[in-house]
């Protein structure tokens, strides 16, 4: 059962003037990560996929994200995990961690090409939607000795 309409969850989020950076990494979930992952991180489910409708149930079709794809698409995995909810981020001790396994690795057709500000909101909000309790501003001077919460954790 889908949650919402399709419209209100494919909609652009919007930020408050005062937007912190777990918050600007809402944005950047919403441009980069949400198809594959979700509107709220359940990772690409059947029922996440019902959310685009009918023409986009099928994305491995010849010329859309299959192999063949044109040059205006890529090529999509078909198991995307959930990057929100329970052992979401379970692998990773640290703050750091997870912020390195993101910029390295995500977005995966296309790994590094955020800006590392990028990354390090992205880094926040995930972390954030998990349960984890930061800093105001995470970087590469406090990362490493931000453990992640067992909440975020779980």
């Amino acid at each position: 059962q889908l949650i919402g309409s399709p419209e209100d969850r494919m909609a652009r989020p919007e930020l408050a003037e005062d937007a912190t950076q777990a918050d600007q990494g809402v944005v950047v979930y919403w441009e980069k990560c949400m198809a594959c992952h979700g509107d709220r991180g359940q990772g690409l489910t059947e029922e996440w996929r019902e959310a685009w409708g009918p023409d986009h149930m099928d994305c491995w079709q010849s010329h859309c994200h299959a192999e063949n794809h044109g040059e205006s698409a890529f090529h999509m995995t078909s198991i995307a995990p959930r990057s929100v909810g329970p052992g979401a981020l379970i692998r990773f001790e640290t703050v750091q961690d997870y912020y390195d396994f993101i910029a390295t690795n995500m977005p995966w057709w296309d790994p590094g090409q955020l800006s590392s500000e990028q990354y390090w909101q992205l880094t926040a909000y995930l972390i954030r939607e998990n349960g984890g309790v930061l800093p105001d501003t995470i970087d590469e001077s406090n990362a490493a000795d931000l453990i992640l919460s067992p909440a975020a954790a779980q």
